[in-house]
């Protein structure tokens, strides 16, 4: 008996050392490779489990691996769902909840739609995309996926026997051929043929998470639409897809003066169809946007985040059509609020979390208004958390980066300075033994 005590007492010490070593270790370059990168929480449609991509580096062929995780909300265990695929993103709910879709790369490492059903089983390729897919979207009756991809270059030949001049316009600096559209298709879930459902020399902006959705009741798609498929060509406006014509037509009436830089971006439609949130840039203001409602009717769009003095890059509704979510740039932070279509907005309560993202701040509205979003804070690397409704706390549920999240870090502090009529911030992060 005293044997074993001596043991567990040992045992006892050795963590307490352990838990000491931690303490006393510093972050070093090699504890990037340790660490997770969490994006795209999607709620399943009974609220019982979300789906996250998590990537993490990989030194040996240094590039970062993705996997799609499901994680159970009320126990925070967490279920891996691909193993060794590439270019893993964009994982989306059956409307059921049985199966999950996403994308991912083919033998010929082209971004393909795959299904993956929640009984077992192997994923199933769904599209053959020749120049591969760059988003997509579940038919609202889930027999149907409408996805976005480029168009197939029409002069390859030409270009292979060095014919390749294009005309240059305003575009990144390292463009090096002429940029091609891309356009909304439509698939059977089962997989079949492809149709194609736009066309022109507009395009629908592959680089943008959320550039389409559907209406309920399966009948329009909206969408944003640019003038050009020049990236510095900046006039952007909202239209819809009737999905069994393929009729289209621009619902903003919005007047845009030559030469002006005119974004109407990521459309959705409301839970019940009535309304379609997007986003606006600011008149004079380029990367300024508030969040504007319109209808299938159309009109000039009512700005609802007006009297909020943020620039929002993301919009998603409440299951009840009620209010929409909007996340912005918050002094040091980023803050998600509760605006209503009529009243005024509500601040949730995020306590010392930091959204992630940039243009596109990853959160995600499921069953009875829970939020399921990615977050860090100056001394915690990124996890998943859960408001199980806009009234709660956080919920952590994931702990992913638990070996960096252990190791100091050195504490910030945020200041600010008159600048003319505006008040500037920044902060300052300090050495983790830092002793003025």
């Amino acid at each position: 008996m005293k044997n074993k005590k001596t043991i567990v007492l040992f045992i006892a010490l050795i963590h307490v050392f352990s838990f000491q070593l931690l303490a006393q270790k510093k972050f070093e370059l090699t504890d990037m490779d340790k660490l997770y990168t969490l994006t795209d929480p999607q709620i399943s449609p009974d609220g019982k489990s979300i789906l996250v991509v998590v990537s993490k580096p990989d030194t040996t062929t240094n590039k970062n691996k993705s996997f799609i995780y499901k994680v159970d909300v009320v126990s925070g265990a967490t279920q891996q769902l691909t193993y060794e695929r590439t270019l893993v993103s964009y994982p989306r709910w059956s409307p059921l909840g049985n199966a999950v879709a996403f994308i991912a790369a083919d033998a010929n490492n082209k971004a393909q739609l795959f299904l993956l059903s929640m009984n077992g089983g192997e994923a199933k390729k769904i599209t053959n995309s020749p120049m591969g897919v760059t988003q997509f979207d579940w038919s609202p009756d889930g027999t149907a996926f409408a996805f976005v991809q480029q168009d197939e270059i029409i002069n390859k030949k030409q270009i292979d026997k060095g014919y390749d001049g294009f005309e240059i316009k305003y575009n990144s600096m390292f463009l090096n051929a002429r940029p091609n559209p891309s356009h909304l298709w439509l698939i059977p879930a089962d997989s079949g043929e492809a149709k194609r459902l736009t066309a022109g020399n507009w395009t629908v902006p592959a680089a943008v998470a959320n550039s389409f959705s559907w209406s309920p009741d399966g009948k329009n798609i909206v969408l944003q639409s640019n003038e050009s498929p020049y990236s510095g060509e900046l006039i952007f406006t909202i239209k819809t897809v009737e999905v069994a014509t393929g009729k289209i037509n621009r619902i903003t009436t919005t007047q845009i003066p030559p030469d002006a830089m005119h974004k109407e971006k990521q459309p959705v439609f409301s839970p019940d169809g009535k309304s379609i949130a997007y986003q606006r840039n600011l008149e004079n203001v380029g990367y300024g946007f508030d969040v504007f409602l319109t209808s299938l009717n159309g009109g000039n769009g009512i700005n609802l985040t007006a009297k909020l003095d943020r620039c929002f890059f993301r919009a998603e509704w409440s299951t009840d059509s009620k209010a929409i979510f909007v996340a912005a740039n918050d002094f040091n932070t980023v803050s998600l609020w509760m605006q209503p279509l009529t009243g005024t907005a509500k601040k949730l309560n995020l306590t010392n979390l930091t959204i992630a993202g940039a243009y596109w701040y990853e959160y995600n509205i499921g069953k009875n208004n829970s939020i399921a979003f990615i977050a860090s804070t100056p001394q915690s690397p990124q996890e998943l958390y859960i408001l199980e409704t806009p009234e709660s706390t956080p919920k952590r549920l994931t702990n992913l980066n638990v070996e960096v999240r252990n190791i100091p870090l050195g504490k910030q502090e945020t200041f600010s300075w008159k600048s003319d009529e505006f008040t500037p911030n920044g902060i300052l992060t300090f050495p983790p033994d830092f002793d003025p």
